[in-house]
This record gives C-alpha cells, sequence and structure tokens, in this order.
C-alpha cells in the first residue's frame, strides 16, 4: 500500500511517472521529514511558506483561500522545487501566442 502521504502529493496525477514519483520520494527522504507549511493570511491573500525547505513558497490573492486552492498551490510549488516532470496532458494542448494576437483590435475582431 502507497504511503498516504505520497499518494496525497501526487494525487490521481496520471501525468507524474513512477521513476519520477521515486525519484522525488527519494529527495523527500533526504530532508528527513515530511514538508510542513505556515500559512500567512493578510487583506492582500496567503502566503505558505515551507518550514523545511525555504525555497517553497506558495500563495495567492484570494483573501479567503478554501483549503482545496492552498493544498494545489503547495503541491505546485513542492512540484516546482524539485523540477517534477510529468507528460503532456492528453486532455488540452497550447501554444505561444503571437503580440499581435494579444492587441486589442484582433480581440474585437475575434469576438465580432
Amino acid at each position: 500500500m502507497e504511503n498516504p502521504t505520497i499518494a496525497f502529493l501526487f494525487g490521481s496525477n496520471s501525468n507524474i511517472s513512477p521513476e519520477e514519483k521515486a525519484r522525488v520520494i527519494g529527495e523527500l527522504e533526504k530532508i528527513g521529514s515530511m514538508l510542513t507549511f505556515k500559512i500567512y493570511k493578510n487583506e492582500e491573500g496567503w502566503t505558505a511558506q515551507c518550514n523545511e525547505k525555504s525555497g517553497i513558497i506558495a500563495g495567492g490573492t484570494n483573501i479567503n483561500p478554501a483549503k482545496s486552492e492552498i493544498e494545489s498551490q503547495i503541491r505546485e510549488s513542492i512540484f516546482s522545487a524539485f523540477n517534477v516532470e510529468a507528460k503532456e496532458s492528453p486532455y488540452f494542448t497550447f501554444a505561444d501566442a503571437k503580440d499581435e494576437d494579444l492587441s486589442s483590435s484582433s480581440r474585437a475582431k475575434s469576438f465580432a
């Protein structure tokens, strides 16, 4: 049975390979404990600071975030800190927009 903390970290994200999960778990084991966060809230939003690894920070401008929002942002920050590589999503794709695509005249045309 998979460790519940590790299962929570990766969730049902099938885009992360078992090898990548093992690599990240190894990195977390080097820290020697699970990651814990202090959450700070103020009138401008919230910030989560990792107690064990100072470079892992999450946050948002929502002054009243749901627990799921905080967890999602923390998860993304952990993935970023450990350079988690995910396979491309089968559910969407994207491309960089050109500057002219973002001009107000082209937006007006696209919605007219």
